[in-house]
């Protein structure tokens, strides 16, 4: 019976998992995890101390646990994650020294906080249960010789969590969030180097430049993030070439070069060349989302992407060309937000492209303003993008008593600039956008 539950969460791992090589039906990956769940759940049911039929159990909850949050079903995915935390720790328990079970138990936890707040597309938004978890998971991971059989294991589950607690840094201590990159981007270079053909180490390692580049370029630092922007894009088209079907791949390109087209088009207002990176991340994304249509994270990630390619054409004054990719972003990004169980990221994303698209004459910011202040309620007030966007809408509907409130709260995020050192660009963002509020405020006397 166990080998048969092992065989349905093998199968539902192929079938939708959508952190690994999958075919993209998630709904019979969930039914082939369901499956394996109940066979484990009956196995337990009658000898409680069956370690083999725990880990099975386990393993169908975290595959339950990491699809379900691509279904909008982030809230149903914690419980599942949880339950696996909870069989995990009873493992490891009649093992306390397995190296094996302690990396069982990490991954379980890295789930756990990835549904929490660690994945901002499709998570619940809790961000500081999320870095609680994941720096658990950090302390757990145990120190291996270089020779044993599951070294490189530990070594690469360090270099994840690391990143992802930088991930969570990033918007309120860019500086913290850049060394945290660098060390884990040290970490997964030592071994994608043993192994150059792992695609699992080159994710990796590009994602790591991807994050670097785009902290570095908040900072101020242009070269840097150029630099490590177009080495993560020439490794992963190099990969997507040798073979146009690696998914993962193809990933990297799209998120790199919207990552690439921001730097362009916000800090170097190099507009043709940001048109072009959007261009090219859309393309590859619209494959993707045909093949999967029902998975709302790349619907809303290409809603991002045609307004950015909107904005490109108007800044290369072509604004009748921009407006039907504005008006398919933003039916998009509605239609994701309006899901039942839609996250506070794709609330967010819906509310900050109907107040920020090009042309101008396309917002909406009434229609985002109920978006905006979910995402906020979502994020328990503590992500300062949020409270950003919905200061926004509030000036756009000339309310700058609310607009000022709002960003005053949205500043007070950030963590503070130390002496010499420059302001993440958000960071900077706010703060323009407040002291045009203020003055807006004392014009009008409201």
């Amino acid at each position: 019976e166990l080998e048969l539950a092992q065989g349905y969460v093998k199968i539902g791992d192929v079938q939708g998992n959508p952190y690994g090589p999958n075919l993209g039906n998630r709904t019979k990956a969930l039914e082939s995890y369901n499956k394996a769940l109940a066979i484990a759940q009956a196995v337990v049911a009658h000898d409680a101390r069956n370690q083999k039929a725990l880990e099975v159990l386990a393993a169908s909850h975290e595959g339950l646990a990491t699809v379900l949050p691509f279904e909008g079903k982030a809230a149903e995915g914690l419980e599942h994650a949880r339950q696996s935390v909870k069989l995990r720790q009873e493992v490891l328990e009649s093992r306390p020294h397995s190296a094996e079970l302690q990396l069982d138990l990490d991954r379980a936890y890295e789930n756990e906080g990835d549904v929490l707040g660690g994945n901002r597309g499709i998570s619940l938004g809790r961000r500081e249960e999320a870095a609680a978890v994941y720096q658990k998971a950090l302390e757990l991971v145990p120190e291996l010789p270089a020779g044993d059989a599951l070294a490189s294991r530990a070594t690469r589950a360090k270099a994840v969590l690391l990143t992802k607690l930088a991930d969570l840094e990033r918007a309120g201590n860019a500086p913290d969030a850049v060394q945290k990159y660098a060390s884990a981007l040290e970490t997964a270079e030592a071994l994608y180097k043993n192994d150059p053909h792992s695609a699992k180490d080159r994710g990796i390692v590009t994602a790591l430049l991807n994050k670097l580049a785009y902290t570095e370029g908040s900072l101020g630092n242009r070269a840097g993030s150029l630099q490590h922007f177009q080495r993560a894009v020439e490794i992963d088209e190099a990969a997507l070439a040798g073979d146009p079907n690696d998914e993962g791949a193809r990933s990297g390109v799209i998120v790199t070069l919207k990552n690439l087209g921001d730097l362009y088009y916000y800090t170097l207002s190099k507009m043709p060349e940001a048109l072009r990176c959007y261009r090219r991340a859309a393309e590859l994304l619209e494959l993707q989302v045909k093949a999967d249509p029902g998975n709302v994270a790349w619907r809303a990630n290409l809603s991002e992407l045609l307004t950015d390619i909107a904005s490109g054409l108007v800044a290369t004054n072509h604004v009748e060309e921009a407006k039907p990719y504005d008006v398919r972003g933003l039916a998009l990004a509605k239609e994701v937000a309006d899901r039942p169980g839609a996250t506070g990221e794709q609330m967010y994303n819906y509310a900050w492209l109907a107040v920020t698209v090009d042309p101008a004459d396309l917002r909406n910011p009434a229609g985002a303003l109920p978006y905006a202040i979910k995402a906020v309620e979502l994020s328990n007030n503590k992500d300062p993008l949020c409270l950003h966007v919905l200061s926004q809408a509030y000036s756009e509907l000339g309310d700058y008593r609310r607009a000022v409130e709002v960003e005053e709260k949205a500043l007070t995020l950030f963590a503070p600039v130390e002496g010499g050192k420059p302001a993440p660009r958000n960071r900077g963002v706010v703060e323009s956008s407040l002291e045009e509020y203020r003055k807006e405020l004392a014009k009008r006397g409201q």
